[in-house]
Formats: C-alpha cells, structure tokens, sequence
C-alpha cells in the first residue's frame, strides 16, 4: 500500500483521542478499551480495528503514519467532516474556551478588587 501523504499538526492525534475518550466514556489504558472503543464505533456503522485505536494510542510500536481513512473514521464518529475539520474546530473551541477563562478569572480579579 502506498505510504500516507498528508499532514496533521503535532497533536491531532492526541486530541483525537482525548475526545474519543470524553465522546465515549472509555479511557484509554489498555488494548481492551480500545477494543471497546472499537466497537462502539462498529455500533453506528463505522469501522475501525481495535489495533488501529491501540497504535494511534501508542500501545503497539508504529513507524508510520495512520492512515487517512482510519483518523477521518474517528472524527466522522465524534461528529466531524474528516480530521482536518477537527483540527479546526478542535483548536477554535479550545481557544474560545481560553478566552473564557481568562474573562473570568480578570473578572474575579477585579471583582476582588473592588
């Protein structure tokens, strides 16, 4: 098969799984959750193995790149176009709920202050 051409920034992956997790309520520790994860996904008409959820989550050793298919089958799954659609969201939201943070806490600043 032909190597993957694509480019992800550095923590994508990470983020995809952190909202994996949170999207599915299963944490991932071992290869066992994965294969729940993965079957949570097979449930609404998606497929992805439990060994791809495993290497993206750095429980098997890999020197390559995941394929596209498998990171756009995760993000379809969490509600997403493809994975470039989440990286965007992914980042706007977090920035946005940055943004609100920061708000609040000068808010509670000068509330103190005051």
């Amino acid at each position: 098969m032909p190597k993957p051409r694509y480019q992800l920034k550095s923590d994508t992956i990470k983020n995809l799984l952190q909202a994996l997790q949170d999207e599915t309520g299963v944490k991932l520790f071992a290869h066992s959750d994965a294969i729940q994860i993965a079957h949570l996904v097979h449930s609404t008409g998606l497929h992805i193995s439990p060994h791809t959820i495993s290497r993206l989550a750095g429980f098997f050793a890999s020197n390559t790149k995941p394929y596209l298919y498998n990171v756009n089958t995760l993000a379809h799954f969490l509600g997403y176009r493809d994975v470039f659609d989440f990286e965007k969201r992914w980042l706007n939201g977090n920035e946005q709920l940055n943004q609100q943070a920061l708000h609040e806490s000068l808010s509670w600043v000068a509330f103190e202050q005051g």
